[in-house]
């Protein structure tokens, strides 16, 4: 199943890239990387523990097609982001401390806009739908002076479903453009298959969504034919 689903998705992107290349009226290649500040979204809160930000990273590459007068287009994109957060609580009147880290393959696929303004700096707006692969989930944990390494992909979705919402600036380099970019991801469907694995006071029934902001800057390669 996880296979078919991939290879479907492969199909449906290739697709998509040849038919925007076909038709777009500009379009662009790049390379970027980021700073990934995020936050798993639980069900409720607890009041014996805490739920922290973890600060991660992404890399990635996108393409960019734009079609309405050089402002309007689609950006698919790839990146390798790790996501996850922190749980504090305490035990004995000891903090104890976890730390998980959930690594993904991200294919978002984005309606990008920019805004129509003259001159080298173009402002714009991305927003769409994410497909997540998670390929590895590690918690690290510190207690009673002691700190634990340990993998937890059984208790783990193998995919995440959200939405992006973000905005970006662009500037103008020649055959270049520098890409400054501020987004946040919000997941949309449970991937926990066992929250008490997280801790002990969820119960079965509770749930977590991923959260992310991401702070990332990129540099984009225009072709001769889009400039």
């Amino acid at each position: 199943m996880k296979k078919r689903l991939r290879k479907a998705l492969a199909f449906g992107v290739a697709l998509l890239l040849v038919g925007s290349l076909i038709f777009a009226s500009q379009w662009e290649w790049g390379l970027k990387g980021g700073i990934v500040r995020s936050k798993a979204g639980f069900s409720h809160d607890l009041p014996y523990i805490t739920i922290e930000n973890l600060n991660t990273f992404s890399i990635g590459s996108f393409l960019s097609f734009f079609f309405v007068k050089n402002q309007l287009g689609i950006q698919p994109e790839i990146h390798y982001a790790v996501k996850g957060f922190y749980v504090l609580e305490e035990d004995l009147g000891q903090e104890i401390s976890s730390k998980y880290k959930i690594s993904y393959v991200e294919i978002p696929v984005l309606i990008a806009y920019k805004l129509p303004v003259k001159g080298r700096i173009k402002p714009g707006l991305v927003f769409g739908p994410y497909l997540g692969f998670a390929h590895k989930v590690m918690e690290i944990q510190t207690a009673f002076g002691n700190t634990e390494k340990r993998e937890l992909d059984n208790n783990l979705k193998q995919t995440d479903v959200g939405l992006v919402f973000g905005a970006n600036v662009r500037y103008r380099l020649g055959s270049l453009n520098l890409l400054l970019s501020v987004r946040y991801s919000l997941g949309l469907v449970n991937i926990s298959r066992n929250i008490m694995e997280v801790s002990y006071d969820f119960s079965e029934n509770d749930t977590i969504k991923n959260r992310a902001l991401t702070v990332s800057l990129g540099i984009a390669f225009i072709p001769p034919a889009s400039r």
